[in-house]
């Protein structure tokens, strides 16, 4: 299923965990026909890496402005089965006052090939990102004092992104 919001027909991209992703496919245009209902600009088709055998890695960072980090990912293939999760934080104080911010991902993809070019695909993500987005000073709040910071807390993103597939994936004969 299309992991957009429904209301605004919009996707945070932020929230995919795109460590996972092999390839991504666009298709411009009205694609309601084959996508479904909220397709009409067109879709973004994102197909998970399969694990060649075991593999994973440990990132850690950090940096200036409280800037810290940390993911890692481990994915591992069994005959016919293969698993791949991975999982990331970002956080950071901001570049300027009540831009401070986080952002989690996770992301879970499990596969078995089924033979005859049949594959089926459990994939499972969450994303959740809070981040500050200061907003430029009011008129009033400039007259009352011309010194303060320009920017201030008038808005924040603060979004989350759930969603479990199961996709059964088989080639068509002519």
């Amino acid at each position: 299923g299309p992991p957009n919001d429904a209301p605004k027909n919009g996707l945070a991209l932020e929230l995919v965990p795109i460590e996972q992703a092999e390839r991504l496919e666009i298709t411009r245009g009205s694609t309601a026909a084959l996508a479904g209902g909220g397709s009409e600009a067109g879709v973004i088709n994102l197909w998970t890496r399969r694990s060649a055998g075991r593999e994973g890695s440990l990132t850690l960072a950090a940096g200036e402005l409280g800037r810290r980090e940390a993911a890692a990912s481990f994915a591992e293939r069994l005959g016919a089965t293969d698993l791949a999760l991975s999982g990331s934080l970002y956080e950071t104080d901001g570049f300027r006052e009540n831009a401070a911010g986080d952002l989690q991902r996770l992301a879970l993809d499990l596969g078995w090939e089924l033979g005859a070019d049949r594959r089926l695909e459990l994939s499972v993500i969450r994303g959740a990102a809070d981040f500050g987005n200061p907003g430029a000073a009011t008129a009033t709040e400039l007259d009352a004092d011309r010194r303060r910071s320009f920017f201030n807390a008038l808005d924040f993103t603060d979004e989350d992104l759930t969603q479990a597939a199961v996709n059964l994936s088989a080639a068509l004969d002519e």
